[in-house]
């Protein structure tokens, strides 16, 4: 039996937050794990200059992507349609890599749990 895994939260670090963003771009801010459930926010700025973050469910970045694109879109980023399946593998990608960079320090505490005390 495996030991469930913790809840984690990781955002980018502060100089990153305080980076310059241009009128379409989009940047991750961070994920978290939750009951098993993960999350990951993005911020962009739509073409007036407004800045919009928002927090998706993982499963619906890879599930649910018109969901997705359409929180995206709804902001005032514009998203040509001949791009949007660039877009979604990009966004599927990052989440990918999020949960690999953080499995094996997971594991790692996990094994720690599971050690018999001395």
């Amino acid at each position: 039996m495996t030991a469930p895994l913790g809840n984690v939260k990781a955002s980018v670090p502060p100089e990153q937050l305080k980076a310059k963003m241009n009128p379409g771009d989009v940047s991750f801010l961070g994920f978290e794990r939750k009951d098993n459930v993960f999350t990951v926010t993005f911020a962009w700025i739509d073409m007036i200059g407004g800045h919009h973050e928002h927090t998706f469910a993982r499963g619906d970045i890879f599930a649910d992507f018109n969901k997705v694109l359409k929180v995206f879109t709804d902001g005032g980023l514009p998203i040509d349609p001949a791009k949007a399946d660039d877009f979604h593998m990009r966004l599927c990608q990052l989440s990918t890599v999020m949960v690999q960079e953080q499995a094996p320090a997971a594991k790692a505490e996990a094994k720690k749990e599971e050690a018999p005390a001395k």
